[in-house]
């Protein structure tokens, strides 16, 4: 059976956030962590971005966004907190003063074709992604694009960013990864096409190896600057991985279409435990708030969970995830931890594959697809 990590964190007793709950139809696209307040934000199918301040006390609304006028796909802070970045179907890029909940910034016709993800690079740099692989950098110095990228065909599912060599990495729905320099405002290389489409990208092992989250359920592992094809595959989720987080330079959480959150191990390739579940809803994003206390996920079942993960820090340095908490688990459950791909999760039912983000995904709760996708 699966062992589910979060059960550690409750055997002291600690109190828990309790989950963020939207209504029934307002189905939570992206969440993202203030940078250095207990503030989350969460990007939602009616159109609106709302802010709460969470705490094991209570959680309570900062302020909402309703400018945009249709689905939410992506949210983020900027590098100082100040402002929240919102994009949207509508094809606009909204930002907001955290401070005063009121919009500073709207750019209605941000992209072509409607915008499906959001990255910020630094405190004057920000990316978006859209439904036809158009990428673009913006300055907020003077609020305006100063570089288009045009190199994918399909949507931008993803991005992630090393800062100290100034490159962007883009993870899209026609199945390549794009790899560019922010600084010469140039592109370096697009990979060959993989089997199926890259929905996520996260750079590990201290920026010599980078991994995609693969609608057939395989991580594919990338070498640095050996952009042409993966170097290695992780293969056994048994639907799409959505979302990647890592939890220090070799362990990762995982977000699946199948509802589980599972924390693995990138090489060795290994199954470490669940740490939660949206009851089969697809998770769409994971989070890590400013802290590095909880993981923050969202799903089509309306809500925003908050898992405690510091007890898997907290007998190691430097945040490096404490595997010995991990094996003991392991071994009271006896699990010996050492999952393969070949068997990863075989105790999960296998479920119909999710479709492109950037339309939407169903689960075995959802409405039928003719409706659930049309607001997407």
């Amino acid at each position: 059976a699966l062992l589910y990590v979060c059960a550690l964190g409750a055997m002291d007793g600690a109190a828990e956030v309790a989950p963020i709950r939207f209504g029934e139809t307002d189905h939570v696209l992206d969440v993202d962590f203030h940078p250095s307040a207990p503030l989350v934000a969460a990007a939602l199918l009616s159109s609106d971005v709302e802010v709460y301040r969470y705490s094991t006390g209570g959680n309570a609304r900062a302020f909402c966004c309703t400018t945009l006028t249709e689905s939410v796909r992506s949210t983020r802070f900027s590098a100082d907190g100040a402002t929240l970045y919102a994009c949207s179907r509508d094809k606009s890029i909204v930002g907001v003063n955290t401070e005063t909940g009121e919009v500073s910034w709207h750019r209605k016709k941000g992209h072509k074709y409607p915008i499906n993800s959001l990255m910020v690079l630094s405190e004057t740099l920000f990316v978006s992604g859209d439904d036809e692989g158009i990428i673009k950098l913006w300055d907020t110095r003077t609020d305006q694009c100063v570089h288009g990228f045009n190199l994918h065909e399909d949507y931008i599912a993803d991005f992630a960013f090393h800062s100290e060599s100034g490159t962007l990495l883009s993870a899209s729905g026609d199945g390549t990864l794009g790899v560019f320099d922010i600084g010469a405002r140039k592109t370096i290389h697009r990979s060959e096409h993989q089997e199926d489409e890259l929905l996520s990208v996260e750079i590990v092992k201290g920026g010599r190896k980078v991994i995609t989250g693969q609608q057939d359920g395989v991580i594919g592992i990338w070498g640095w600057n050996d952009w042409g094809d993966v170097t290695d595959r992780f293969p056994g989720h048994p639907l799409s991985i959505d979302t990647l987080l890592p939890m220090d330079s070799d362990t990762v959480c995982t977000g699946s279409s199948d509802g589980i959150i599972r924390v693995v191990s990138i090489l060795p390739n290994k199954l470490l435990g669940v740490l939660g579940d949206h009851d089969e809803f697809p998770v769409e994003k994971l989070a890590r708030s400013h802290d590095g206390k909880y993981i923050g996920s969202c799903s089509h079942d309306s809500t925003v969970h908050f898992w405690d993960v510091e007890y898997l820090f907290a007998e190691a340095s430097d945040d490096e995830l404490d595997e010995d908490a991990l094996a003991e688990a392991m071994a009271d459950d006896g699990d010996d931890g050492e999952s393969s791909g070949s068997d990863l999760d075989t105790d999960v039912q296998e479920q119909s594959g999710k479709r492109r983000r950037a339309q939407g995904a169903s689960s075995s709760h959802a409405v039928p697809s003719e409706e659930f996708f049309d607001g997407f």
